[in-house]
């Protein structure tokens, strides 16, 4: 405390003064100051306190683990509550049974004919020839393939001689063939058309032709050769026994087959 005359620190229970002799009254004297800790210096505005990168590792690990446990315990408690219902496709696979092969069958009990896949190769022919006595000769052979009743290639020629009475028709009907043909710029392995004129007193007119993939849906092909050679057509192909009781009814004859 200090003295009350000298204002001079002394001890608490000093009766008298050391320094003045005066007299202290213990409830009147002013207790000793006690020392002024520094305030704490204000932080800064806008500046956050710093965090120890370590806490952060921690935090996003703990995060992370409360995420995986909640997949493995919660989604499969959530899942055992769901009726088990058919799934769509188990309903499907069962509504839609048919084969491959059933459904290229375009009959669906309209028809008791079947068209085999055109994938099937064509291994099988039939040659009509016509020889007059004039020297016209017409070669057509139909191709088919193994179990099918439509044709799906159809090829041959055509030799008119320049006396014929055939020969003027038949050299129009050639050249106009030849143009649509050409117009169309087909692949040669769809459709094959020429022709060969010998302009003298013994010349002849000869064409050739070759079409293919006619029982591929190629029914404006089909269109065409019909129109060129009279072929009878159905639903827009060749019926190969249509074809064959045109042509011999046209005075061809069958000459060969395998």
């Amino acid at each position: 405390m200090f003295c009350k005359n000298c204002g001079k620190e002394i001890s608490d229970d000093t009766k008298f003064c050391n320094h003045c002799g005066a007299a202290q009254d213990s409830s009147s004297a002013q207790p000793s100051a006690q020392p002024v800790q520094p305030a704490a210096p204000a932080p800064q505005p806008g500046t956050a306190p710093k965090k120890n990168p370590i806490t952060l590792v921690i935090i996003a690990a703990v995060v992370i683990l409360a995420i995986v446990l909640g997949m493995f315990v919660i989604a499969p408690a959530m899942s055992g509550n769901k009726e088990h219902a058919p799934t769509g496709e188990s309903s499907v696979t069962a509504g839609n049974n048919n084969t491959g092969d059933e459904a290229f069958n375009p009959d669906n009990g309209d028809s008791n004919e079947v068209k085999p896949p055109v994938e099937e190769k064509v291994n099988k022919c039939k040659v009509f020839e016509l020889k007059r006595a004039d020297n016209d000769a017409i070669s057509i052979e139909l191709f088919y393939r193994d179990g099918s009743d439509y044709v799906a290639d159809v090829s041959g020629r055509i030799y008119i001689p320049a006396g014929s009475s055939e020969y003027d028709s038949m050299l129009a009907d050639t050249i106009a063939f030849d143009e649509k043909v050409k117009a169309l710029n087909l692949p040669e392995d769809i459709m094959q058309f020429g022709y060969t004129e010998i302009k003298l007193e013994d010349g002849y007119l000869e064409n050739h032709f070759a079409f293919q993939e006619l029982d591929a849906s190629n029914a404006s092909n089909v269109a065409m050769v019909a129109e060129f050679l009279g072929l009878p057509t159905q639903d827009g192909y060749f019926k190969l026994s249509d074809c064959e009781q045109y042509l011999l009814e046209s005075g061809l004859e069958l000459t060969h087959e395998q």
